[in-house]
């Protein structure tokens, strides 16, 4: 797949700037709501062959902001969790008015789900679903892609796709992103793909299987993938999100909770793959987490706002900077970077849990870098923000050469 990197570690270019990218000059897009009124609409992606041979129609919400004119829009496409069995596109609703609010255009899909009316499914049959649900997300893709080269009536770049989703919709958006004609593949497995139609899948008509489902990123939210080799260097940008105690989806490697039927390699051996091979990876591991009470539960708050805020500002960057940026794959907690006050006025201390000398950096919202601080103790560093123009700074700590953390720091006039 085409390589997207990911981290604002060079100035914008002006002159590049292009239609989509006009709207990057506005420093709160895709970070902070610029919207609270979003229009829905309802469209048929597809259709697919049921598991009793019946004809389904595939249907998906779309998401826009209310009044906005921009054109070349990015796209995130969501699926929802329920072990392949459960679940509508309903439950992904807020997700998606919540990117929507940010200014991307947003959709969330049904797919081909299991019936329990057919029997217990055994490994082989998860499987099967499994791949035909990664299938209807790919024809999904496909879909605005089609779209964009006709009518593009919801307006979107078709090269800052997104896909994301919660469990079960996260191993689909996973499996979208990162399994590709080139990855390793056993005999068996290779006959199996192409019983299936090849990576692609048979999902929709002959316009839609004409395109590719290749996606700029992906958010898995406790989520999985069959087999962590099938990540390599070429593999777009990785923002996860997984419990550290998940008894469903492994947040390591293990079998799957909910049926202990398969395999799975969780977000925690996702990451751990990227940073072998130098796949973007952008990971918030939760403590004492489980499956889905991460993302409601009081307690995880503070998790979820750290993930919201650095993953909204690393898609930005992927978005508004293709091309011009480079990063290493990290992990990076709560705790490991704060400042008092944030927002910020005159000036703000820098706290972290990294001991000894190395660099702060201070990017501006448009990648621009503002500050460069050598800081002989990484534990504590005051910034000087007299200077700094209101709005939202990206601040790097880096150590031994390597990026060792990363927050967003508001400041306010």
């Amino acid at each position: 797949m085409k390589k997207y990197n990911l981290f604002i570690l060079v100035s914008f270019f002006f002159s590049i700037l292009n239609a989509s990218a006009q709207d990057c000059e506005d420093q709160n897009r895709y970070v902070e709501p610029m919207s609270n009124n979003i229009q829905k609409s309802t469209v048929v992606y597809a259709t697919a062959i049921g598991y009793v041979g019946e004809t389904v129609t595939l249907s998906m919400d779309v998401f826009v902001p209310e009044g906005d004119n921009t054109t070349n829009r990015p796209l995130i496409v969501f699926a929802h969790g329920g072990s392949f069995i459960f679940g509508s596109k309903q439950d992904m609703r807020e997700l998606c008015e919540l990117y929507a609010s940010l200014g991307y255009v947003t959709a969330t899909i049904d797919y081909r789900k299991y019936n329990l009316l057919l029997g217990l499914p055994d490994s082989t049959k998860f499987v099967d679903v499994a791949f035909n649900a990664i299938s209807d997300m790919r024809a999904a893709v496909r879909y605005f892609k089609a779209d964009a080269e006709r009518e593009n009536r919801f307006n979107i770049d078709a090269d800052k796709i997104f896909v994301g989703g919660l469990s079960a919709g996260a191993i689909m958006a996973l499996h979208v992103a990162i399994l590709d004609e080139e990855d390793p593949q056993s005999d068996e497995f290779a006959a199996y793909i192409a019983s299936k139609g090849g990576i692609e899948g048979t999902t929709g008509d002959s316009i839609n299987l004409s395109y590719n489902s290749e996606v700029a990123g992906v958010i898995g939210l406790s989520g999985a993938i069959f087999n962590p080799d099938w990540i390599d260097e070429n593999d777009p940008q990785l923002l996860l999100m997984h419990g550290d105690i998940d008894d469903v989806v492994p947040h390591g490697s293990d079998y799957e909770g909910a049926l202990g039927l398969i395999y799975l390699h969780g977000s925690a051996t996702i990451h751990e793959r990227a940073l072998e091979v130098g796949t973007s990876s952008y990971f918030v591991s939760v403590p004492n987490g489980g499956h889905t009470n991460i993302y409601s539960g009081a307690a995880f708050a503070s998790y979820v706002t750290t993930f919201q805020a650095n993953g909204n500002s690393l898609l930005r960057a992927i978005i508004c900077e293709p091309g011009s940026l480079s990063t290493n794959s990290l992990k990076i907690s709560n705790a490991e970077l704060q400042f008092l006050p944030n927002p910020a006025n005159q000036y703000t201390i820098l706290q972290s849990g990294i001991d000894g000398h190395g660099m702060v950096m201070v990017y501006d919202g448009f990648g621009k870098r503002i500050s460069a601080i050598q800081a002989g103790n990484l534990e504590q560093v005051e910034i000087n923000t007299q200077a700094y123009n209101p709005g939202w700074y990206i601040v790097q700590v880096w150590k031994d050469n390597s990026l060792a953390a990363v927050n967003r720091l508001l400041i306010q006039r």
